[in-house]
C-alpha cells in the first residue's frame, strides 16, 4: 500500500467497508474521501 494518495485514488479501510474516492490531501497525512452508493 502506498505510503500517500493523490486525489482520484479509490482506497479502502484494511477492516473493509466501501471503496472510497481521495478528494483532497495534506502533507499532515489527512485525507478527504467520499464514497458513493
Amino acid at each position: 500500500m502506498p505510503n500517500s494518495f493523490k486525489t482520484g485514488d479509490v482506497v479502502r479501510l484494511k477492516s473493509g467497508g466501501p471503496e472510497m474516492t481521495i478528494s483532497d490531501g495534506a502533507a499532515s497525512g489527512m485525507y478527504l474521501c467520499h464514497w458513493f452508493n
